[in-house]
């Protein structure tokens, strides 16, 4: 039979090309499905289920006897203990039944509440008061017209416009179970009495000819094919169909009980999924299944026996959930489903596995023989059928038909369903075997823990350490590409072609010797997984693959290469892939990290444990599939299997706090200028895939780009500036399918008094006045100085001009000192606002002063009056009077005192005149800083630079910077001038700061700016700082984000910001704390 195994391959075409979400597949038993338990633990209200419904925007709500939530695939929401809820609406916390009205309106059933009405996330109850007959609400349906029908323990109600009025017919004042509207527009009453049918405007009493006549029926459904069913408590479950007459049209419903139901087969409910499987949830029997006119009952924990089912639904991507009274329970297609004890196999514990040519699966257990597993069935050859042992390590399917068996106590042959056994007594190496191999002549190779026996026309012949092999316990064989075959034992690996052996251990670079897996890739490489890694084996080298590159596991047992060109591994730990290209980058030490994909999610790995050290312990089938052995039955895995596929989640925002307090999600946020934190949850809804999901945020208006959040479900902002906002948010299961939540989050941040335009241009305002003042009244009080300096310098030099041209010479140069420094302090107290520029100046002022007071002019006055009263007799009088003879070398003494003040007083101009020079470039810069000019204008980069730096002067002195410019390219560009001087000064200051923080012995900060192309200029920021941890990288421009302890986090947010805004990149690279950090602005060139 060659297409034995082809119910496989059409069981996952079902499950991934015919539906992209599947359903559950009739093919496979409960237990074959994947389950989820959702308990208190998952945050259930209580693990009674009584009802549960998808509602329009995909959430699923569930009713308990205790509580009423909301399910998103990731939290359930319980309203009923939620915000007084109880106390205000619900008299106690039991919940019977969910319905949603064509309007969106949520309706909750109560046992002791009435009617409970949710709309626009407030609750609104209806009880006996409003006209209910009791307080007990059973089941509930709506008609074409928009009438919600209300079933309680005392009769049916019609809920219209707000007021209920008497059902029809005799329900009205009898207990309802259960309402369903079926697709003929008609309502069905099921109750305690009997089923009743309103049927345009006409009430039928007698359904099914009397069939359920004060029968109790729990249950009415209609399947998509127009079949009724009913279920009842007692009569079991009734199959109703139309009857038509020759050209009469209908007549009515025939109604026959279901062939082969069991007797007293009590059913809750009904529910059929896309998939034509019709659900029956029942009250001790479990979860069973109708299909193509078969009931199934199934077997196993995943059968729910023993369990009452009160509801059933499924949801948009395929999964099935049944509430029941000790829980809540989700069953869904997935990668893999497994063949074990349900399916008819004695022992789920399996060895080795391997598939004929007519698609027949052989496995070999540890207890239950050999199996044969074709067409659903399982046979078994065990002792009793000859085998010589129960537990088979080995099996193989031979080209001939023959199949091999190894155990511990020797060698099976099966041919023709005769059994044949090989002990060492016949020649064989070993009794104890663990790997079974057939090459490309017909040969079976036989590993035993004795060496390798080779079976060719009816004998053996030995491989041991003896002829060279590496060791005689042997796990694994593989035959190249080449005809060489491999053989894999616990200390070393053995290749042998044409009667030669070569072996290889860690000597020659294998990453272990205890061998347990081999393959050949589709380029030639063979892989080898150990206990301890995977080795590749190319070109005569070995390049090991492990743990410490993000393999999965190091303890690997069988290697398997899907379609796409993944190696799928299994271990003690499950399975896993790792796609073959970043395995071959890991060996060829291209990339530091690869990424393994776990093929079970964490709550089945617990449970899943595969089987190795035997051979062949895995295989690829024809079709693709994957057969992997494990501790609990076969496992039929689907490389290609994609889940969900092309599921786009719905996408929601949930909630919205301001500082801790709950704000309504549907109303705009206005929020004063003022620190606070805004926090705004979301969703997106998968229940299949939950922990997949990935979500990213954009806040509109602040958020240049799209911020990807991984799984996190909020965003948290602090202090937003005052502006208009936007929150978006889209979800995603798959890579690039986005789905965007269709409401956004308003948000406006409305501005203080102080940061008001108005206010700003009046504080500019006031300030250039009072700087105009304040100049205008320093150089009146300068100039008049000024005059009275010159005057006083004029009239004392004019008296020593007359007594030596060398006197008058020195004289000349004081009153030019005098000038020269009274203009500096003029020129240098424009700037007065400026601090410790405008300082200098004043002190430079006070020491010119200083200096000429010192002068010694009243004494040069006396020798000027001296020489005038001795001129008729001067000669004699400096040559015989003692007065006279002391006056030449005083004036030579005076002059030497005249040139050191004259000296003083030109170094104090100089540095007057070097401080107005630097106030007058600070003014130029502050202009520039202050404009606040909108269009783009074209700039030399440096010239930014050289402004930035002129501001910070001061403190890169003060704090003792070493500063470094290399301005290698002057490129113009085209920039926001303003916007960008704020930029670059945040990140030179973040620079310098940064060595303050690490208070280096010497303090760097290194600008370069030069082309990386023709089209774009590069300016480089370097210091030797405190560094930026590797995991801060991906957020230094981030909101919040500072690199100071105490930092507000937005200046560098800020940078990110306008570069981008104005066409450029902006990066970062820092090798970590306390080893600097480089800020790399690229910015395109104009012209």
């Amino acid at each position: 039979m060659k297409i034995a195994l082809s119910w496989f391959h059409h069981l996952f075409c079902l499950l991934i090309v015919v539906s992209p979400l599947a359903a559950l597949d009739p093919d496979l038993s409960l237990d074959q499905y994947r389950m989820r338990e959702w308990g208190g633990n998952a945050g259930l209200p209580q693990r009674t289920v009584t009802d549960a419904m998808l509602d329009q925007d995909g959430f699923l709500w569930v009713a308990t006897q205790n509580g009423l939530a909301r399910f998103d695939g990731h939290e359930f929401v319980n309203f009923y203990q939620r915000d007084g809820i109880v106390r205000d609406v619900f008299t106690d916390g039991y919940m019977v039944c969910l319905f949603q009205d064509r309007e969106g309106v949520i309706w909750i059933g109560t046992r002791s509440s009435g009617l409970v009405r949710y709309q626009n996330g407030r609750f609104q109850r209806f009880d006996q008061r409003h006209g209910l007959p009791t307080n007990f609400v059973t089941s509930l349906a709506e008609d074409a017209r928009g009438t919600l029908w209300v079933g309680t323990s005392g009769g049916l109600v019609l809920w219209r416009n707000g007021k209920p009025t008497p059902g029809p017919g005799a329900f009205a004042s009898r207990p309802v179970y259960k309402l369903f509207y079926d697709a003929q527009n008609r309502m069905w009453i099921a109750g305690q009495n009997g089923l009743a049918l309103y049927d345009h405007q006409r009430v039928v009493e007698q359904v099914g000819g009397g069939v359920f006549q004060d029968a109790a029926v729990h249950a009415v459904y209609q399947t998509r094919g127009g079949d009724m069913w009913v279920a009842t408590v007692a009569g079991g479950v009734w199959v109703g169909r139309e009857e038509t007459g020759s050209g009469a049209g209908r007549v009515g419903l025939a109604f026959e009980a279901l062939p082969g139901a069991p007797d007293g087969l009590e059913v809750m409910t009904l529910q059929e999924d896309r998939e034509g499987n019709l659900w029956l949830g029942t009250a001790t029997s479990g979860l069973m299944r109708y299909r193509d006119g078969r009931l199934t009952a199934h077997r196993g924990e995943k059968a729910l026996r023993n369990l009452r089912i009160h509801t059933i639904l499924e949801d948009n991507e395929g999964s099935l959930w049944v509430g029941t009274r000790n829980g809540f329970f989700q069953y869904y297609a997935g990668r893999y489903f497994s063949i074990g004890r349900a399916q008819g196999l004695r022992e789920e514990l399996i060895w080795s596995v391997c598939q004929a040519e007519d698609g027949t699966l052989w496995l070999g257990t540890e207890g239950g023989g050999l199996i044969r597993w074709s067409d659903h069935v399982a046979r078994h050859y065990t002792r009793l059928e000859g085998m010589p042992a129960n537990e088979v390590l080995s099996v193989w399917a031979a080209r001939d038909g023959t199949v091999w068996a190894g155990t511990r106590k020797g060698l099976a042959r099966l041919q023709d369903e005769q059994i044949t056994v090989f002990l060492r007594r016949d020649g064989l190496v070993g009794d104890y075997i663990r790997a079974l191999q057939e090459d490309r002549e017909g040969r079976i190779w036989i590993g035993t823990k004795s060496g390798v026996s080779i079976f060719q026309n009816g004998g053996f012949t030995d491989l041991t350490e003896k002829e060279g092999l590496a060791f005689n316990t042997v796990r694994v064989f593989y035959e190249d590409r080449d005809g060489a075959m491999w053989i894999g034992t616990d200390a070393g690996l053995s290749r042998y072609q044409n009667g030669r052996l070569q072996n290889y251990t860690t000597e020659q670079g294998l990453i272990s010797n205890s061998v347990r897996a081999l393959h050949q890739d589709r380029g030639g490489s063979l892989w080898v997984g150990t206990y301890g890694g995977l080795s590749r084996f190319r070109h005569g080298r070995f390049d090991a693959v492990t743990h410490h590159h993000g393999l999965f596991q190091d303890i690997i047992f069988k290697l398997l290469e899907d379609n796409d060109e993944n190696l799928w591994m299994t271990s003690h730990d499950g399975f896993f892939r790792v796609p073959l290209s970043e395995l071959h980058a890991i060996a060829d030490g291209s990339i530091e990290r690869l990424t393994s994909h776990i093929g079970a999610s964490a709550r089945d790995r617990d449970i899943i444990e595969c089987n190795g050290g035997s051979h062949p312990s895995g295989w690829r089938d024809s079709t693709g599939l994957l057969l992997l052995p494990s501790m609990s039955g076969l496992l039929i895995l689907d490389p290609a299997y994609k889940g969900t596929l092309n599921w786009r989640p719905p996408t929601f925002i949930t909630e919205v706090r301001v500082d801790g307090v709950r704000r309504p999600v549907d109303q705009p946020l206005v929020q004063p200028s003022e620190p606070f934190r805004l926090e705004v949850h979301f969703t997106g809804i998968s229940y299949r895939e939950p922990k997949n999901v990935r979500y990213r945020v954009k806040l509109q208006g602040y958020d240049a780009e799209w911020e990807e959040v991984g799984g996190r479900r909020f965003q948290l902002y602090r202090d937003l500036p005052p502006g208009d906002y936007r929150f978006r948010v889209q979800a995603a299961v798959e890579e690039g399918l986005w789905r965007e939540s269709t409401e956004t989050y308003a948000v406006t941040v409305t501005p203080a008094w102080f940061e008001r335009t108005g206010f700003w241009v009046s504080t500019l305002l006031l300030l250039g006045l009072l700087a105009v003042s304040g100049y205008r009244y320093r150089m009146f009080s300068l100039e008049q100085q000024g005059r009275e300096l010159q005057a006083l310098v004029r009239a004392r030099t004019a008296a020593l001009e007359k007594a030596n041209h060398e006197l008058k010479a020195t004289q000349d140069h004081l009153v030019k000192a005098a000038h020269l420094a009274g203009m500096a302090e003029i020129s240098a107290d424009v700037i007065h606002n400026l601090g410790n520029g405008l300082n200098g100046v004043n002190v430079g002022g006070a020491l010119i002063k200083e200096h000429c007071e010192k002068l010694p002019i009243t004494k040069l006055q006396r020798v000027v009056a001296l020489f005038e009263a001795n001129q008729e007799q001067l000669a004699v009088f400096l040559q015989e009077d003692p007065q006279g003879r002391k006056l030449i070398p005083y004036l030579k003494k005076s002059v030497a005192v005249l040139i050191c003040r004259r000296d003083k007083l030109e170094r104090e101009v100089d540095d007057l005149v070097d401080k107005t020079r630097a106030m007058n470039k600070i003014i130029f810069a502050q202009q520039a800083l202050t404009e606040n000019r909108d269009q783009l204008e074209d700039v030399g980069i440096h010239e930014m630079v050289e402004q930035v730096l002129i501001l910070q002067e001061d403190s890169l002195r003060e704090n003792h910077i070493h500063l470094v410019t290399d301005f290698e390219d002057r490129s113009t560009v085209r920039v926001h001038k303003t916007k960008f001087l704020r930029a670059l000064g945040n990140l030179i200051k973040n620079a310098w700061e940064s060595t303050i923080m690490r208070n280096a012995a010497e303090k760097e900060v290194r600008i370069h700016t030069f082309q990386t192309d023709p089209a774009w200029v590069r300016l480089e920021i370097s210091d030797n700082g405190t560094g930026i941890p590797p995991e801060d990288i991906t957020r230094v421009f981030h909101q919040g984000y500072s690199t100071k302890p105490h930092g507000h986090g937005f200046s560098l947010h800020y940078c990110g910001n306008v570069i981008s805004e104005m066409k450029g990149r902006i990066t970062v690279q820092s090798r970590g704390e306390g080893k600097g950090a480089t800020f790399r602005v690229d910015l395109p060139v104009v012209g």
